[in-house]
């Protein structure tokens, strides 16, 4: 606990010469105090880069302290494994916006809601890392999969942390999450780390948010398409109805709240072990989609505002 000094005497108009010489003491120990307050552990200072030799030798640390916390809403197609004992998960039949069935209809049973934040039943995210030299950032994609979305069967859904080394002159040099790319229908949303509202830190009780400063971004997914975005949506209807084009993006339209949660770091799966042979019908974004021969290489995903 810090301590709380005494109220300085009022001045006079003479100046004891003690007075004097016990004015460095009482700077040195504000001084103290003020290093020891910015050294002491603290979780919401969580971005705090990652060194060099870190990023070469231990990249798998980057992924495992920057993997999502998932924000699912009650009564969705929850994720599960995309392939088991090798053989490739056949999905499951749409519902046509519940049309022929309820969402839930083929996918996982899902945990005991108990409330907001719930603990979902787990489900993997498969992850891909890859320095990109055209761009000099890290980027890791977070991927998890879902045996259907209300439209169609499989549905792969993904988010990208990237991080930039900090060069400036006088700099740590260190490699800090830069943006956070998102799959939202329709388009690919990018926001600025220094943006982003929820984020927790390495460590810390996933149920705590140090906003910017964190290290796992709390991603919202959308009920019906599964969207990802960085903020709930609880418009009433929404609850209930699938949501439709509108603008600007209907993606933006589908209803996501903080129900379940899951910690991807709590399950994470190397998306390389995939076969890029494997089809997943409309569902085009496998983890194999974003190699350097991918239909949406990883190192090219909007670097027009990643740069």
């Amino acid at each position: 606990m810090m301590k709380i000094l005494p109220p300085l005497a009022p001045p006079t108009s003479t100046v004891a010469p003690n007075a004097i010489s016990s004015f460095p003491s009482a700077i040195s120990l504000l001084l103290l105090l003020l290093l020891s307050l910015l050294t002491a552990p603290n979780p919401a200072l969580a971005d705090r880069g990652y060194p060099d030799d870190v990023a070469t030798t231990d990249p798998l640390r980057l992924v495992r302290e920057s993997a999502p916390l998932w924000l699912l809403p009650t009564g969705t197609c929850i994720p599960t494994a995309a392939v088991t004992n090798g053989i490739q998960n056949n999905g499951t039949a749409s519902d046509l916006c519940q049309l022929l069935g309820s969402l839930t209809t083929g996918c996982p049973a899902q945990a005991p809601y108990y409330g907001s934040y719930s603990k979902s039943t787990p489900f993997p995210t498969y992850y891909l890392l890859r320095y990109c030299p055209n761009v000099n950032q890290i980027r890791i994609l977070y991927n998890a999969y879902y045996p259907k979305d209300t439209s169609h069967p499989h549905d792969w859904e993904w988010a990208v942390v990237t991080f930039k080394q900090n060069q400036t002159a006088g700099s740590d040099w260190r490699w800090h999450r830069e943006k956070l790319i998102l799959q939202n229908e329709g388009a690919v949303t990018v926001s600025d780390w220094r943006d982003v509202p929820e984020a927790y830190a390495e460590g810390d009780d996933p149920h705590n948010n140090s906003g910017a400063n964190g290290d796992h971004p709390k991603l919202y997914v959308g009920k019906f398409r599964h969207s990802v975005h960085v903020d709930p949506f609880t418009f009433i209807l929404s609850k209930y109805k699938c949501p439709y084009n509108g603008s600007p993006i209907y993606g933006d339209w589908d209803y996501r709240q903080a129900d379940y949660y899951f910690p991807a770091q709590e399950w994470l799966v190397d998306g390389g072990s995939l076969r890029k042979d494997w089809t997943w019908g409309e569902a085009d974004s496998p983890p194999p989609a974003f190699s350097s021969d991918g239909k949406y290489d990883l190192c090219y995903l909007r670097v027009d505002v990643t740069s």
